[in-house]
């Protein structure tokens, strides 16, 4: 049985990090039915796939980050060495009393999130 086109549209918003109130009112679905969509197996498979795609492409980008912050540092201009550091120290747990607990697992799904919100962000200053 093929999946309806409106799990997967559930399932978006979900990833998006909607809550399942923010879906039903979204897409006209019960609570109910949001619920049993995203508990439905088929679409935990899809989401899995989703999610470990998007970590994939995430930890691809590491050593891009890590190239860019290593120019910055680099740079001529004061401001941008400046950023650069603080990027790097905050990456590290190490700026203005932040820290970072090596042991807090971080879900796909908040990685997803944050993604698709500095996409927004990015797109609000161009």
């Amino acid at each position: 049985m093929p999946v309806p086109l409106r799990w997967y549209n559930i399932l978006a918003l979900h990833l998006t990090g909607k809550s399942a109130k923010e879906i039903s009112e979204a897409t006209g679905c019960s609570l109910p039915m949001v619920y049993h969509v995203l508990g439905h197996k088929t679409i935990q498979h899809v989401r899995q796939q989703l999610l470990d795609k998007t970590q994939q492409e995430f930890e691809a980008l590491f050593a891009k980050v890590v190239t860019n912050i290593r120019e910055q540092l680099e740079s001529t201009d004061p401001m941008v060495r400046l950023a650069a550091q603080q990027q790097w120290f905050k990456a590290n747990g190490k700026f203005a009393g932040v820290k970072i607990d090596r042991q807090v697992n971080i879900t796909a799904e908040q990685v997803v999130a944050q993604i698709l919100n500095q996409g927004s962000r990015s797109e609000d200053v161009k």
